[in-house]
């Protein structure tokens, strides 16, 4: 004799069992995607900043570029260059910071463009006949002055002393 309860009806199982497997498989989809997507553009963001660093530290470097040439006329002058850009990168604040190789002033140095929220930093070298004064300034109109400095013109970023 056949069993006539419930236990033993399996008519119509498979049905909930697929439906149950394809919402688990959804949602580990759906899960997956939400979470590459999410790193992605946490990379991208790091990309444009870092490349929003270097064009600023381009145009210093040519703002440099620009004041030792000033300097090779053979004039003693207190000269400054600006440029303006925003005060963020990615939305973060950042700071250039110039360091001579031999201390504190020389003709060659590295310059460091720092978002330190991102915690993201580019060097990138500079060199001039002029020396060069290590400074720091933070973010927005940096400036390149050439300082007269009684014999000697120095550039810095942070304007020449009054």
């Amino acid at each position: 004799m056949r069993g006539l309860g419930i236990e033993s009806d399996d008519r119509g199982a498979s049905i909930a069992v697929t439906h149950a497997l394809t919402l688990a498989i959804t949602a580990i989809l759906i899960s997956t995607l939400l979470l590459a997507t999410g790193n992605f553009l946490n990379a991208q963001n790091d990309d444009v900043a870092r490349q929003q660093l270097t064009d600023i530290g381009g145009d210093v470097s040519s703002l440099i570029d620009r004041a030792d040439r000033l300097n090779k006329t053979g004039s003693s002058v207190n000269a400054t260059f600006e440029t303006t850009y925003t005060n963020r990168v990615a939305g973060e604040p950042y700071t250039i910071i110039l360091i001579p190789d031999n201390g504190t002033r020389d003709t060659e140095a590295t310059m460091y463009l720092n978002a330190t929220a991102l915690d993201i930093s580019v060097a990138m070298r500079v060199s001039s006949d002029t020396p060069m004064i290590e400074s720091r300034v933070r973010a927005g109109n940096p400036t390149v002055s050439l300082c007269n400095a009684g014999t000697k013109q120095n550039l810095t970023l942070t304007g020449c002393p009054r």
